[in-house]
């Protein structure tokens, strides 16, 4: 749980650098094409047993991760795909499973509200100083 709070912290630092949001993603960029960020998810992906964290039942901290990653993805990591691709998929192909199961695990019946509040989401306009 502890790579999972620090992959959200190192998104979110690079993406509000001295605490404020920036005009560019130039730190986010250096951020997920650098060694850093691939160093925890592939952390991430080698601390699942698999199917879920710790094998075939999902336990606190699948739904934990997931809860993460709604954050991450909905803030920084799906506006940026497009320019950085899937990076869950590529270096942490074990969590994008997890993700993914418990995505489908009936929570539709919950009432539907944005994974992140829409002034949190990376604009289009600073995605593409992603250069």
């Amino acid at each position: 749980m502890e790579d999972l709070n620090d992959l959200h912290t190192e998104l979110n630092r690079a993406a509000n650098p001295s605490g404020s949001a920036a005009d560019d993603v130039a730190e986010l960029k250096e951020l997920i094409t650098g060694g850093r960020y691939l160093k925890i998810l592939c952390a991430i992906n080698r601390s699942i047993k698999g199917p879920y964290y710790f094998g075939a039942e999902p336990t606190y901290v699948d739904f934990y991760a997931c809860g993460v990653f709604e954050m991450c993805e909905g803030k920084w990591l799906t506006p940026l795909t497009p320019y950085s691709g899937d990076t869950i998929a590529e270096h942490a192909p074990k969590l994008k499973v997890v993700l993914s199961s418990i995505r489908q695990l009936g929570l539709e019946k919950l009432p539907k509200v944005p994974q992140v509040p829409p002034a949190f989401v990376l604009s289009a306009e600073r995605c593409a100083t992603w250069g």
